[in-house]
């Protein structure tokens, strides 16, 4: 079974089980292990990788708990029977030959197949990626720049997908080896392991989140002037109290917004209170309490006018909300979303709503990316911002005349 298998490069940087890792993953894509067939015994497979048991034991242990191998008790280690399946469903892109140099000359094995294996990273408890507007215009842009490569260049990527990111990015690549990865949208709390994994010099590029001082390559849109921009556009229409509606504030993305809605308020001069701010349970869902809070704010002596939710479903959720007070938008209220997903403009009234370049975005990373592989971009931490779009619709009008609030208050 391993007669054709390279042995093990052990002037490689990369840990030994985790070549056997990338072997043994390799064999079932291409067909040589089937789903249900029993793995070899650990010593057959140390003698003919030229490693040792304890390091074909360890890589074993770490495919079993990846869910593509399974282990019983008496009988031995196989195939997962939904293995093949997802390996090749796994395999996104690619078909050409990596050029002569660069992957491995940083310490990254390319695969078996010859093939450099590009990982996309998401956030733990990402679900149905290519389902989400947010990610599925990341993805096309970066599987667009792999493409739109061409084959002249010679470079091909195995591009996987890969949504159980755990916090630890060291862990994970201990795990699941990678030629480089793509950290989409990763949370604070995970930056030192972020900022580790690149100084041991592996291809890394961080999209959709980015910090100051980061010491890491990324591509992000422009929070900070997004959010700005959306309550310049508020104030521009007469409105002095704007509230806040957002979540998930240990991500970058929402941190910075808040951000950009404090300055924009400092700017014009605008009073700030942390009673505007509404903290939601969940990106998705804006939870009984904000909904309170928010409730409170537009039914007040001097209520809010309008309303700038830092996320696409936190804005549906507000509109709603604002609804169930017996107000109107955009007569009564202003609402500014941010994302644009289809959905923005068919809602009623039409969703007024910040644009992230998310195709870009993704396009930009993807094409780092391959320049790091071939060893073309120099390993600086740059941060690259693209700039986000105010898209002016029907949800948001000049502020009501306070009188007329006042008397629909007392309704």
């Amino acid at each position: 079974m391993f007669e054709t298998t390279p042995q093990i490069d052990k002037q490689n940087p990369l840990p030994r089980h985790a070549q056997v890792q990338r072997i043994l993953r390799e064999m079932v894509r291409c067909g040589e292990l089937r789903p249900g067939d029993k793995i070899p015994a650990e010593l057959h497979i140390a003698d003919a990788l030229g490693v040792s048991k304890m390091t074909v034991n360890k890589a074993l242990l770490a495919l079993t708990a990846s869910g593509l191998f399974v282990r019983e008790v008496g009988r031995g280690t196989f195939v997962a029977p939904e293995a093949l399946s997802a390996a090749t469903s796994e395999t996104l892109s690619g078909g050409f030959a990596l050029s002569s140099g660069s992957a491995s000359a940083r310490g990254a094995a390319p695969a078996p197949s010859g093939k450099p294996r590009l990982v996309l990273s998401f956030v733990e408890g990402a679900r149905n990626v290519l389902d989400s507007d947010y990610y599925s215009n990341l993805y096309r842009g970066i599987s667009d720049a792999l493409h739109e490569d061409g084959p002249d260049r010679e470079l091909s990527v195995d591009l996987v997908l890969s949504p159980l990111a755990a916090r630890d990015y060291l862990a994970e690549e201990d795990r699941d080896p990678a030629d480089g990865r793509i950290l989409i949208a990763p949370r604070s709390e995970s930056v030192s392991s972020i900022e580790a994994l690149w100084q041991q010099g592996r291809p890394l590029i961080v999209l959709g989140a980015s910090w100051p001082m980061m010491g890491v390559p990324s591509v992000d849109s422009d929070n900070i002037g997004g959010a700005m921009e959306a309550i310049r556009h508020l104030v521009e229409m007469g409105h002095e109290r704007i509230a806040l509606v957002s979540a998930e504030e240990e991500t970058a993305n929402m941190m910075d917004r808040i951000v950009g809605y404090r300055r924009a308020l400092s700017g014009a001069h605008l009073p700030q209170s942390l009673s505007y701010e509404v903290h939601c349970d969940a990106a998705w869902h804006i939870g009984d309490s904000a909904k309170e809070q928010l409730a409170a704010l537009l039914t007040q002596s001097s209520p809010v006018t309008a309303i700038f939710a830092a996320g696409h479903y936190l804005a549906l959720e507000a509109m709603n909300t604002v609804r169930d007070t017996g107000l109107r938008v955009p007569e009564d209220v202003s609402v500014v979303g941010f994302d644009d997903p289809l959905s923005a403009q068919l809602v009623y009234p039409a969703l007024t709503t910040i644009r992230q370049p998310l195709y870009e975005m993704g396009r930009r990373a993807g094409e780092r990316m391959l320049r790091l592989l071939r060893g073309e971009e120099t390993r600086a931490a740059i941060r690259e911002v693209l700039p986000a779009q105010l898209m002016v619709r029907r949800s948001t009008a000049s502020a009501p005349v306070l009188a007329s609030m006042g008397a629909k208050n007392l309704v």
